[in-house]
């Protein structure tokens, strides 16, 4: 799984290539369903590539395993309001 993670990283953080990053971290989810940063990275990517509908189902999927993470709740948010 980490090894899927930190590829998924260098795609996203690195060479801001979020189409790459995203089958990485889906794999990543797919080992680890509970992965709850997974979600948020691929949610951050989804974004930078315009696909919003997809952005928000990953952060509330991270916001239902972890109902107190502020990162999700607070991306979430954000994105929410640029959507309307």
């Amino acid at each position: 799984m980490w090894g899927y993670s930190s590829l998924g990283w260098v795609y996203k953080d690195g060479l801001k290539e979020y189409d790459k990053a995203v089958p990485e971290f889906t794999k990543a989810i797919e080992l680890d369903p509970s992965y709850l940063n997974g979600y948020i990275q691929r949610a951050i990517c989804y974004e930078n590539l315009g696909k919003l509908d997809e952005a928000i189902k990953d952060y509330e999927k991270a916001l239902e395993l972890d109902p107190d993470c502020k990162e999700a709740r607070e991306l979430l948010g954000n994105l929410k309001t640029i959507k309307k």
